[in-house]
């Protein structure tokens, strides 16, 4: 609900932050594969496509990154994406990193 939130107040950074620190303190206690923690990391992963910022979505693609992997191994659609995203955002191509930081993906149908 925070993420949501989060979400819906524009804060998108926040939304992957809360989404992606949540499921990884649910994996302490609950099955690393739960489907809560499922959940979060769509969830992560959605409102990380929203992004705009490059410091941001690198520092937090990289914990999504790691939490996909936790999660689902390399087979998750979406971990693919992800790591050709922080690439293009990385990368020496100004367009491609442009591009990349370009808001993107079904959370942006959320609207206040």
């Amino acid at each position: 609900l925070v993420a949501f939130c989060a979400q819906l107040a524009g804060h998108p950074t926040m939304a992957t932050e809360v989404s992606v620190y949540t499921a990884a303190a649910w994996q302490r206690v609950l099955d690393p594969k739960h489907r809560h923690i499922r959940r979060q990391a769509r969830n992560g992963a959605a409102s990380w496509l929203t992004i705009t910022n490059a410091p941001d979505a690198v520092r937090t693609g990289t914990a999504l990154l790691a939490l996909l992997q936790s999660v689902y191994g390399k087979d998750h659609p979406s971990t693919p994406f992800v790591e050709r995203r922080l690439d293009a955002i990385t990368g020496a191509d100004r367009k491609a990193a442009e591009s990349a930081l370009r808001a993107s993906g079904p959370a942006l149908m959320i609207k206040p």
